[in-house]
């Protein structure tokens, strides 16, 4: 569940054009989520604090590249 999000802010950060692209997706009616309530959102946290204390450093570079 992580995943997706730490690889897309880091294209984001090295300059790489990302694009959204609507998707449809269907769940079926008897479909099991392997979504784990803890386990999964302790590490969707643990991945959000470590791009957000990354881009920290990197903001500056950032700002500039948003500017222009």
């Amino acid at each position: 569940m992580d995943f997706d999000i730490d690889i897309v802010v880091r294209l984001f950060w090295q300059g790489i054009l990302v694009i959204n692209i609507p998707t449809y997706v269907q769940y079926p009616c008897d479909g099991i989520s392997h979504f784990k309530l803890w386990q999964d959102n302790v590490m969707i946290s643990k991945t959000h604090a470590r791009l957000f204390f990354g881009m920290l450093s990197r903001f500056p570079q950032l700002l500039l590249r948003h500017r222009q």
